[in-house]
């Protein structure tokens, strides 16, 4: 009797724990809560009149990209807006160097009603580099005392601007080919480099060669030598990258570098566990559920056996 009540007791005391931490585990950190040790004893209470404004960005772009990055330096931008009599528009640029520049472009007065302000940027203006577009909108709502706007809103575009990059144009996965800035006449070839390696020739069956004494020069639209790459172990992924250099041999800007996986396999968080579950796509939350939901079925189908051995046992005391 004593023995089956250990049992128990053990059995109750596991489902107890389990599900002590399978609450803790949806209780977020003390870290991730705002705290703050200050008593607020004054309120400032603002009584706004009118709409707030509202100021949205959007890409029109047709040239040729790699996400946010382009080789075209023509660039428009679609600014939407409501409910402003002021629009400010900012172009922060960060060139090779990484120190950054700050340009205030021409914005019309918005007239209070919706407005779309198509806006084009010629990049070769400022050069290379990464780039940052602001619009500020100060809106028609006022403070009734003192009538002075206090409505704002504004978004911002991240992009850069590239004198060569790499674009699939097929949307294969597999067949890069280079593309240039058309517009530079100063770009005179590209080099290529797979993992640090480069390229020094490209093999008959479109595999890149690497004994070479000096680097291949690459024109725009040429296939980048990608063929015999096979999937690797650990990080899984080759980097590339594209380097434009002019008639001297003087490198323009910065290598264009992207990663290349040669066998496309989504990252689902899944561990590496080789084997059987290689391929199965169960995340670490998968597993930690799945354990704590059979821990809690096994724990419920014991209890259920060692109560019916103690009815048992009873049923067999009372004929006797």
């Amino acid at each position: 009797m004593k023995k089956t009540q250990k049992r128990v007791f053990g059995l109750l005391g596991l489902s107890l724990v389990a599900g002590m931490t399978a609450v803790a585990a949806t209780i977020p950190s003390p870290g991730a809560s705002a705290t703050s040790t200050s008593s607020v004893t004054d309120t400032l209470v603002i009584r706004v009149v009118g709409d707030s404004p509202d100021v949205n960005i959007s890409r029109t772009y047709d040239g040729v990209t790699y996400g946010d990055v382009v080789v075209d330096p023509i660039y428009w931008l679609v600014v939407d807006y409501t409910d402003i009599n002021k629009l400010d528009l900012n172009l922060a640029h960060t060139d090779a160097s990484d120190a950054v520049h700050n340009y205030k472009l021409s914005a019309p007065t918005p007239d209070y009603d919706p407005g779309t302000l198509n806006k084009q940027i010629l990049l070769s203006n400022y050069g290379y580099g990464k780039y940052v577009f602001t619009a500020s909108g100060y809106g028609i709502s006022y403070d009734e005392d003192s009538e002075e706007p206090v409505g704002f809103d504004e978004d911002s575009v991240s992009f850069s601007y590239v004198p060569v990059m790499a674009v699939d144009e097929d949307n294969t996965g597999t067949d890069y080919t280079i593309a240039t800035d058309q517009t530079n006449a100063d770009i005179s070839y590209v080099t290529v480099t797979i993992d640090g390696k480069v390229v020094t020739d490209v093999n008959p069956d479109g595999s890149a060669s690497f004994d070479g004494d000096k680097p291949m020069e690459f024109q725009n639209g040429v296939l980048i030598p990608l063929e015999g790459l096979v999937k690797k172990d650990g990080d899984g992924y080759y980097q590339i990258s594209l380097t434009a250099y002019d008639d001297e041999g003087n490198m323009i800007y910065k290598p264009f570098s992207y990663r290349y996986v040669s066998e496309l396999i989504p990252d689902t968080g899944a561990p590496d566990t080789g084997g059987l579950f290689r391929n199965l796509n169960i995340s670490s939350e998968d597993y930690l559920v799945t354990g704590l939901i059979v821990f809690f079925i096994i724990s419920i189908v014991a209890l259920g056996v060692v109560a019916r051995g103690r009815k048992t046992q009873k049923a067999m005391k009372r004929r006797r």
